[in-house]
């Protein structure tokens, strides 16, 4: 398999810039698949498949950012597919509906740029969950406080969402409020905490629920009785 270049343009995650990175470290993982021939007792080499991790080095932040990528021979025309793995974030489950994905990882993007742009994206984002949810009437306070009369945000949850609702707040008037990085840093946990609640955790029990569900539709294997016959006799 040809070897990614050994520097790379990506988005870092952890600062949301998107840089040229340095390749620090990389590691491959090849997987043959072989199976009998049918006429014959030599092996036919069906495909091989590929797990190369390989590590970047931020010029920026001076963060890491780990990338896998995956490639097989079993197709005609073989694609390379990559996918960040360090940083995790949780915009990347496919159990969040895009238009909130897409505000969350803006808002990730500039969260080391500028903590206001910031608080801004995660209001964004608040305001895609509660369209998600079916509410639409109301400022968003109205329609947090409406999820959380539905069920859809329990009460420490729907505290977490108006938080960072004034926040949000705050950002978008020019006054004198401040957003260091443990703030920022609190308001992307409330906001994974709150779309992990929503989104992720009903989707890993649907999940779960369905896998139990298989198993109790199983047929039970038939258990054919053979007399013994004591040989001793």
């Amino acid at each position: 398999m040809e070897k990614d270049e050994f520097n790379k343009v990506l988005l870092c995650i952890s600062c949301g810039n998107k840089t040229l990175m340095n390749k620090v470290a990389s590691y491959e993982n090849k997987v043959e698949d072989w199976t009998n021939c049918e006429y014959s007792n030599q092996q036919e080499l069906l495909g091989i498949s590929y797990d190369i991790w390989n590590l970047y080095f931020c010029p920026v932040c001076h963060n890491v950012t780990l990338e896998l990528a995956q490639w097989e021979t079993y197709s005609s025309y073989p694609k390379i597919v990559y996918e960040i793995i360090y940083p995790t974030t949780i915009s990347k489950s496919h159990a969040v509906p895009l238009p909130i994905k897409n505000a969350f990882e803006a808002a990730l993007k500039v969260r080391h740029l500028d903590g206001a742009i910031c608080a801004l994206s995660i209001r964004r984002t608040l305001e895609m969950m509660c369209k998600e949810e079916g509410e639409i009437k109301g400022n968003l306070y109205e329609k947090l406080t409406a999820l959380g009369k539905r069920g859809v945000l329990p009460p420490i949850l729907d505290k977490m969402a108006s938080v960072l609702r004034t926040l949000g707040n705050d950002a978008a008037h020019a006054g004198d409020k401040d957003f260091p990085p443990e703030l920022v840093s609190s308001m992307i946990e409330f906001t994974e905490i709150i779309l992990d609640y929503v989104y992720v955790l009903p989707s890993k029990l649907a999940e779960i629920q369905s896998d139990i569900d298989k198993e109790k539709t199983k047929p039970e294997t038939d258990v054919t009785k053979v007399e013994i016959t004591d040989l001793s006799t």
